[in-house]
Formats: structure tokens, sequence, C-alpha cells
């Protein structure tokens, strides 16, 4: 699949979710705003929430983030320019957590 800078024709990309690996996106039951570009990534095990990413475009070219741990009480807040960069930094995080759940 080749990708093209630019939203498709007659559609707008959401960046974030573009970025995003799959194995994140499965992870997590994810709400969204469309229009204002604004998520919530929920993660639980079983019924207990573990963890949570918020994230909201504050302006056209940025985003904050806020994680939260409910188990391991571990919160971080962070904001970039480029979703590719937060995806990545998202995605360090649920590895991160990930390892300390399977330990």
């Amino acid at each position: 699949m080749s990708r093209k800078v630019g939203a498709p024709k007659g559609g707008r990309v959401h960046w974030l979710l573009w970025h995003l690996p799959s194995e994140f996106k499965g992870a997590y039951k994810l709400y969204y705003n469309y229009a204002k570009h604004n998520y919530i990534f929920e993660r639980r095990i079983g019924r207990q929430l573990y963890d949570v990413f918020i994230v909201k475009q504050t302006s056209t070219h940025y985003w904050r983030v806020m994680y939260a741990n409910a188990l391991t009480q571990e919160y971080e807040c962070f904001g970039y320019k480029n979703t590719l960069i937060l995806a990545e930094y998202m995605f360090e995080l649920y590895k991160k957590s990930k390892g300390r759940e399977e330990k």
C-alpha cells in the first residue's frame, strides 16, 4: 500500500490513527470525536481499567496527551507537533506497561 502526502479526495485522514501500529489499536478500545480529532484509548483487564490515553488536538498542528495507568498509578502528560512522534511515544508507553503486565 502506498501512502501519499495529504488527505484522500473527499475525506480526512486521522494522522494519529494512521501512525499507530495495529498491535496498539487492537489492544485499546477507541472513543473519538471525528470532527475535533480528539481520542480516548482505553484498555481493561477483565472489568478493571488498566490504562488510558486521552488525546486532544489543541491547535491545527499540536496534540496534547494525558496517559494514566490505574494499577501502577503512573501518569504522563506530553505533547508534540508531529503525530508520528506522538504515536511512537504512545506505543513505547504501551509496550512498557505491557511488559509489566506480563510479569
